[in-house]
C-alpha cells in the first residue's frame, strides 16, 4: 500500500498508481476463490466465473494490464480442478476460453508471437471457438484467403455435429462472410454466408450491420435499374432497422444512413411512367421506417435529432408523418434537449420549415398537456436571449446591466410558477448509450446531474470583437454559476454541427483501448443556434487565446512585435512578393522577432514537474487529435484567436468552425498547411517535439478514422447535405448538388491515404507528410500574414 499511498499524493495519481490497482484487483480474486470455493463446504464457482467477466471489463483493455490476471485465472482454476472432479469439464472449459481471450487480447495489442503461444495453449481443449481466434490471427498477419480456406474446413466439420453452440456457428460464418468481403469474393456468395448468419441466429446484431452494409455497397451497382434499386434499398433500410433493433454497436453508423437513404430516396427528377413506381417504393419504405420508429427505443432517435428536424420541409406527406412521428416522441420522453435544438428551426427564414415546426410544436403541447408550461417557458427564454444576442449598445461600452437589455428575461426568470428549464450544457446535452446489449428501452440517456435555470446575473459583460458578444452568467440550480456567450451575427448551426461530429469522434475515441489509455480527446462545448445568425455558446473556462498568451510573454521580454509593424516588413507591391521574397523576409526579419516561447510559458504556468510534464503531454495529445480530424474535414482559419490553452491542464480548445470543407483554400491568399503546427506549438511539446506523443498520437487518430471511415462518413453525409446549413455558396440546385459530391468525395479519399494522384499512403507516411507540409518554411511564408504563422 505504500507505493499506492505516495502516487495518490501527486497529479494523476489514479494512472500512476494503476499497477498497484490491478495487483490488489488480482489479491481480491484470489481471496474470493480461497474464501468460497477451495476451503468452503459450498461451491460457489459458477458465481464467480459470472463474476469474473463484469470484473475483466472494468481493467484498462491492453495485454500488459490483462493477461496477469487472466494468467492468474488460470492458476486458480488449476487448484479447482484438484479439488473439485464433478467441476472438471466446465472448468477445463473456462480454462481454454482464458487461453483464448488472452490470444484475442495480445492480438489486438499487435503482439503476433505472444498470441500464437497462447493459441498454442488454447489448442489442447479443443474448444470450438477456437478456429475464430486461429482465423482472426492469421487475417491479422495479411493472409486472409488462408484464415479463409482455414474456417471453411472447420466449419465442414460441424455439420453433423450438435456439440457446437448455435451463437459460435453464427459468429463463424459471420467471419467468412467478412474474408469473402475482404478477399473480393462475387456478391451472391457473400451476400449467402451473411443470411446464413441470420437463419441460425436472428437476434444476431453484427450479421444485420453486415448484411444490410453489403446491401448498401450494392446500390451503386443498381441505381440506374429502378425496381432493382428499390428492393436492394429496401434490404438495406430492413436490415439497418434490425441492427439498431438488437444493440447500439453499430447505431452512428446505422441510424443516419438509414435515415439518409429513406429521406433522399424519391428526390431525383423521374419521367411520368417512373413516378407512380417511385412513390409506391417511398410508400413502401416509409412504412418499414413507420415500424422502425415503433421497435426502437426512443433515446436511439437523439442520436440523429439534428438530420431528423432539418428535414421536416419534405415533400412526401407521408415521410413528413413519419419525421413528426419520430419529432412527437422525443418531445414527450426529452422535452428539454428536443427544444433546445429546435429553437433555431422555429426562426426559420423558410416559411415551411418554420411553419411545420411550430405546429410539431403546437401538437405536441395539445398531446402532452403536462409539458405545456416548460415548452411555452423554453420558447420564451429563447425569443429572450435573441434580444440579448441583438441588443446594440456604445461602443466604448464593456457590460451592460440585464435589466435594462431585456427586463422579459428578469420577469420570466423571477416568476413564481417559471419552470426548472435546464441548462444547456455539453454535459447535459451529449447522449450515454447503454453499457451492456440488453438494455431496456427507458434507459436513461443523460444519467448525471442536469442543472436548471434558477436567475441570470445582473452584469451582462460585452466582449471586444467585432460581432460585439455579450458573456451572461446563469445561476444554476446545482448552486453553481454557469457563462454563456450570447453571439449575433454568426451562423452557428455549422459550429453546431461539427461539435456534434466531434463528440462522434469522442465516442470512437474512447472505445478504442490504446486511444483511451492515452487520453485522446477532442475538448467539446455546447453550441445552441437561436436563430439563423444568433446562438449560444458555453464558455470554456480556465482558458486564455493563443495569440494572447504569446503577446503577453513577448512583451514580459521587451520582444513584442504588433501585427501592424509586422505587415509592413512585407513588400507593399503584391507583384514582389513571390516565394523567393517572402521566405527571405520572414526567415531573416520576422523569425528573428518571434523565437519560440510557449514552452517557457507552459514552465510558469505549470512550475512543478509533474504538472509540467501532464500538461505539455495533454498539450500535445489534444493538438495532435483536433489537428488530424481538422484535416480531414478540411478545417481552416486555425489563427491565435481560434486556438485555446486550458491553463489548468494545458489542453488545446478549438473554436469558430466557419472555415470547413476546405474553404480556407478559397480564400485571397490561401491555407496551404494542412493544420497549425508552428514553432511556437512545437516548442511547447517538451524535449521530444513533434516526433514524440504528436506524432504517436496523430498516427493512432488517424489509424481510427480510417478504421472508422464508413460510419464516419455517414455522419459527414448528413452534415454536408443538411438543408439547414449551407456549407457552399450555391448558384444553383445542381451546382450546389456537384459540390456536395466533390466535398464527401475529398474528404472519403483523405480517410483511405490518398493524397493527390499517388497510391494511398500508410498511416505513418501520410501523417509523416503532413506534419512536413505543415512545418514547411516554404509553406509557412506563403500564409495571410493575420493567421500568425510566426507565432
Amino acid at each position: 500500500m505504500g507505493p499506492l499511498t505516495a502516487a495518490s499524493l501527486e497529479l494523476g495519481s489514479y494512472q500512476r498508481g494503476y499497477e498497484h490497482i490491478v495487483r490488489l484487483h488480482m489479491l481480491q480474486e484470489v481471496e474470493d476463490m480461497a474464501t468460497q470455493v477451495i476451503f468452503s463446504s459450498e461451491s460457489r464457482t459458477v458465481d464467480i466465473l459470472k463474476n469474473w467477466k463484469s470484473r475483466l471489463l472494468s481493467t484498462e483493455e491492453t495485454f500488459r494490464t490483462q493477461e496477469p490476471i487472466l494468467n492468474l485465472r488460470r492458476t486458480l482454476l488449476s487448484l479447482v480442478d484438484e479439488k473439485q472432479e464433478l467441476l472438471t469439464l466446465s472448468i477445463k472449459q473456462e480454462t481454454g476460453c482464458l487461453w483464448l481471450k488472452s490470444a484475442s487480447i495480445a492480438r489486438h495489442s499487435n503482439c503476433m508471437q505472444a498470441a500464437h503461444n497462447l493459441l498454442l495453449h488454447a489448442a489442447d481443449y479443443h474448444l470450438p471457438e477456437y478456429c475464430l481466434e486461429h482465423a482472426d490471427l492469421i487475417s491479422t498477419q495479411g493472409d486472409p484467403h488462408q484464415a479463409l480456406l482455414n474456417l471453411q474446413k472447420t466449419i465442414e466439420s460441424w455439420t453433423a455435429s450438435e456439440e457446437v453452440p448455435l451463437a459460435t456457428k453464427a459468429k463463424a460464418m459471420l467471419m467468412v462472410g467478412k474474408l469473402l468481403e475482404e478477399t473480393d469474393h462475387d456478391s451472391q456468395t457473400i451476400l449467402k454466408h451473411y443470411k446464413e448468419v441470420i437463419a441460425i441466429d436472428g437476434e444476431n446484431e453484427e450479421g444485420h450491420f453486415c448484411l444490410g452494409r453489403y446491401y448498401d455497397r450494392l446500390l451503386t451497382l443498381v441505381e440506374k435499374n429502378p425496381s432493382n434499386y428499390a428492393d436492394v434499398l429496401n434490404y438495406t433500410i430492413k436490415h439497418y432497422g434490425d441492427a439498431l433493433t438488437y444493440g447500439n454497436r453499430f447505431i452512428y453508423h446505422c441510424l443516419p444512413r438509414a435515415l439518409s437513404l429513406w429521406l433522399d430516396y424519391g428526390n431525383s427528377s423521374a419521367s411520368k411512367q417512373e413516378k407512380a413506381l417511385l412513390q409506391s417504393n417511398v410508400d413502401k419504405i416509409t412504412k418499414l421506417m413507420e415500424n422502425l420508429v415503433d421497435q426502437l427505443a426512443p433515446y436511439q432517435f437523439l442520436i440523429a435529432f439534428s438530420q431528423i428536424i432539418s428535414r421536416v420541409c419534405h415533400h412526401d406527406d407521408n415521410v413528413y408523418a413519419t419525421l413528426e412521428k419520430i419529432i412527437l416522441i422525443l418531445l414527450k420522453h426529452y422535452p428539454q434537449h428536443s427544444l433546445w435544438l429546435m429553437i433555431a428551426v422555429s426562426k426559420s427564414s423558410n416559411s415551411t420549415r418554420k411553419n411545420r415546426c411550430k405546429a410539431i410544436i403546437n401538437k405536441a403541447k395539445h398531446i402532452f398537456p403536462r409539458w405545456t408550461k416548460v415548452i411555452d417557458d423554453i420558447c420564451k427564454l429563447g425569443r429572450c436571449l435573441l434580444d440579448v444576442c441583438s441588443c446594440e449598445s456604445e461602443s466604448k461600452r464593456t457590460f451592460v446591466k440585464m435589466n435594462d437589455v431585456c427586463r422579459e428575461l428578469v420577469r420570466l426568470t423571477k416568476s413564481d410558477d417559471f419552470s426548472p428549464v435546464m441548462v444547456p450544457l455539453q454535459s447535459s446535452l451529449t447522449v450515454t448509450l447503454p453499457a451492456c446489449q440488453d438494455a431496456p428501452s427507458d434507459h436513461n440517456p443523460f444519467p448525471g446531474v442536469q442543472p436548471s435555470i434558477v436567475s441570470f446575473d445582473d452584469r451582462v459583460d460585452i466582449l471586444n470583437s467585432l460581432q460585439r458578444p455579450k458573456k451572461v452568467i446563469i445561476l444554476a440550480s446545482d448552486g453553481n454559476r454557469y457563462t454563456m456567450m450570447c453571439k449575433p451575427k454568426d451562423d452557428l448551426r455549422k459550429d453546431c454541427r461539427l461539435m456534434e461530429f466531434n463528440t462522434v469522434i469522442n465516442k470512437f475515441l474512447i472505445r478504442d483501448p490504446e486511444c483511451r489509455q492515452r487520453h485522446l480527446h477532442i475538448r467539446t462545448y455546447a453550441v445552441i443556434p437561436l436563430s439563423e445568425d444568433s446562438g449560444l455558446v458555453e464558455w470554456v473556462d480556465n482558458t486564455t487565446g493563443y495569440r494572447p498568451i504569446l503577446q503577453t510573454t513577448y512583451q514580459e521580454k521587451g520582444m513584442y512585435t504588433s501585427g501592424v509593424d509586422v505587415k509592413k516588413l512585407l513588400p507593399k507591391d503584391s507583384d514582389k512578393r513571390n516565394k523567393k521574397v517572402l521566405k527571405d523576409i520572414f526567415v531573416n526579419k520576422i523569425l528573428p522577432r518571434h523565437p519560440p516561447v510557449l514552452g517557457e510559458w507552459f514552465m510558469k504556468a505549470f512550475p512543478d514537474p509533474t504538472s509540467w510534464y501532464s500538461s505539455s503531454q495533454s498539450f500535445a495529445r489534444t493538438a495532435a487529435v483536433m489537428s488530424i480530424v481538422g484535416y480531414m474535414v478540411g478545417l481552416g482559419d486555425r489563427h491565435g484567436e481560434n486556438i485555446l490553452i486550458d491553463c489548468t491542464n494545458g489542453d488545446v480548445v478549438h473554436v469558430d468552425f466557419s472555415y470547413l470543407f476546405n474553404k480556407g483554400l478559397t480564400l485571397e491568399v490561401p491555407e496551404i498547411v494542412p493544420f497549425r503546427l508552428t514553432h511556437n506549438m512545437v516548442d511547447a511539446m517538451g524535449v521530444t517535439k513533434y516526433e514524440g506523443t504528436f506524432r504517436i498520437s496523430c498516427e493512432m487518430t488517424m489509424k481510427l478514422m480510417r478504421q472508422q471511415r464508413d460510419p464516419l462518413m455517414c455522419v459527414l453525409k448528413t452534415l454536408i447535405h443538411d438543408p439547414l446549413v449551407e456549407w457552399v455558396v450555391k448558384t444553383s440546385r445542381s451546382q450546389s448538388s456537384d459540390k456536395g459530391v466533390k466535398i464527401v468525395s475529398d474528404i472519403d479519399e483523405r480517410l483511405q491515404g490518398k493524397t493527390g494522384k499517388t497510391l494511398p499512403l500508410s498511416v505513418k507516411s501520410h501523417v509523416l507528410q503532413l506534419i512536413k507540409e505543415a512545418t514547411d518554411i516554404d509553406n509557412l511564408c506563403q500564409m495571410y500574414i493575420g493567421w500568425g504563422p510566426y507565432l
